[in-house]
Order: C-alpha cells, then sequence, then structure tokens
C-alpha cells in the first residue's frame, strides 16, 4: 500500500502558471480550482488556507474532475484535513475510478481486499486491479500511469489465487466490457502524479 500511496494525487508545481493559477483572474476551470486549492492546502499559514483549499477540490470534484474526486475520497478516508467518513470517502474514489483515474481503481481494489473500509471482496478487488492494469482509453492522464498500471498488475496476480478460473473468466468478460465515464477537460495537459494531500 505505501508504493501507491505515493502515486496518488497531483504536484502543482511547475504548471501553476502556465495553467494560469498564479494569476490575477483566476480560471474557473476545475483543474485550476483544483490547483489552487492543492496550493492553499500546502501554504496553510495557520491552518488558515485549509477551508478554503478543500471547498476548491470539492468544487472540481462536483465539476467531475477525476483526480479531485480521488483526493477528497483519499481526504475522507484518512482523514487528511477533514472528519475520517468512510462512506463520503467510498462515495468520491467510486465517481473517480469509473472515470479511468487508475490509482482510483487501485485504491479501490485495496479497501475490497482489506475489507477494512467496506465488505471484503476478492472477485470485486480482482476487478477494480484488473481495469488498472490495462490501458483503458479515458481521458484522465497521468506522467506515471505505466507504474500505476504495472503495479496494479502485481496487486491482481496476488489475489488472483483466492478466485476460481471461471471466477476469473467472468470478470474478465466485465473488465473487457468496462468503459470509463468522461472526466473534466483537462485541455491536452500531462499532469504529474506523485504526491498526496498532507
Amino acid at each position: 500500500m505505501a508504493i501507491f500511496r505515493s502515486t496518488v494525487g497531483v504536484t502543482p508545481f511547475g504548471f501553476l502558471a502556465p495553467c494560469g493559477c498564479a494569476s490575477v483572474r483566476p480560471d474557473p476551470s476545475p483543474l485550476a480550482q483544483y490547483v489552487r486549492g492543492l496550493h492553499l492546502l500546502r501554504q496553510r499559514p495557520a491552518g488558515s488556507g485549509v477551508p478554503a483549499g478543500i471547498r476548491l477540490i470539492r468544487q472540481a470534484a462536483g465539476e467531475n474532475l477525476a483526480m479531485a474526486q480521488d483526493r477528497i475520497g483519499l481526504m475522507y478516508l484518512y482523514g487528511l484535513d477533514v472528519p475520517a467518513n468512510t462512506a463520503r470517502a467510498v462515495r468520491w474514489i467510486h465517481r473517480a475510478a469509473e472515470r479511468g483515474a487508475p490509482a482510483a481503481q487501485v485504491q479501490f481494489g485495496n479497501l475490497y481486499r482489506s475489507g477494512r473500509q467496506v465488505p471484503q471482496s476478492w472477485s470485486r478487488a480482482y476487478y477494480r486491479y484488473s481495469i488498472a492494469a490495462k490501458p483503458v482509453l479515458s481521458d484522465v492522464r497521468i506522467q506515471n500511469s505505466v507504474q500505476v498500471h504495472a503495479f496494479a498488475g502485481q496487486l491482481r496476480r496476488q489475489v488472483a489465487h483466492r478466485l476460481s478460473a471461471s471466477a476469473r473468466a467472468r470478470i474478465e468478460r466485465r473488465v473487457a466490457r468496462w468503459q470509463p465515464l468522461p472526466s473534466a477537460p483537462y485541455s491536452g495537459r500531462i499532469i504529474n502524479v506523485g504526491d498526496r494531500a498532507r
């Protein structure tokens, strides 16, 4: 799980200015809201930026930006800057996973594998890992997608022996038919994934 945790999120530094977030007139796009929200969470002078940062990330998540949905889900799951709330965490991570975010698929698989926040289900864990392991035609773009796909493949192999061959074949057919929901547009930018909310 430690490897996975280091692959979730967005590093805003390096593309704050190109996306317009550092300008006087703020960019209303979900990506710009998300990046600005992360920036406020990191600055946190005496905690003053936290409520505004969370609000911006929530707004971006509400506008179907998959990485914002994944981030707010992890914040609720681990109680990062918000009170821990498993139901909200699962709902947000699920929304990100359904948009094709591979890191959210892995996190969802981890939840089903551990059975700590949701009922344990080897078949659901295998399903989520299988989706994350294959490149899916999605509008969610991350820089380290190859590593996330490879990591998901390892996790998939670890749980495969828990299922019968027929159960695995049934899941593979579902995975082949699975299509992601559209996410908020990214304007063609590749997002550098690597750090998480504090």
